[in-house]
């Protein structure tokens, strides 16, 4: 994804994370219901990462914010 991130604008991008790792958490989610706190803890790891990819947050920021403004709720 970094290899054509420079060719794509930021709503194409935006677009392309959401096919790929939010419909996936989403598609999990009823499956994942009851699992162990470590695995949704992975989970939030990855939503986070895809987060400050596609914002170009560094990984010293808060995503909080950076989740918010994309408006995607946390896994749990």
């Amino acid at each position: 994804m970094r290899s054509i991130r420079p060719s794509l604008t930021p709503e194409a991008m935006l677009t392309l994370i959401q096919a790929f790792v939010s419909s996936r958490l989403d598609y999990t989610n009823s499956v994942l219901a009851g699992v162990s706190s470590q695995l949704l803890q992975k989970m939030q790891v990855i939503q986070n990462a895809a987060a400050r990819f596609v914002t170009g947050a560094m990984r010293r920021d808060h995503v909080i914010p950076v989740l918010r403004e994309l408006h995607w709720p946390p896994v749990r």
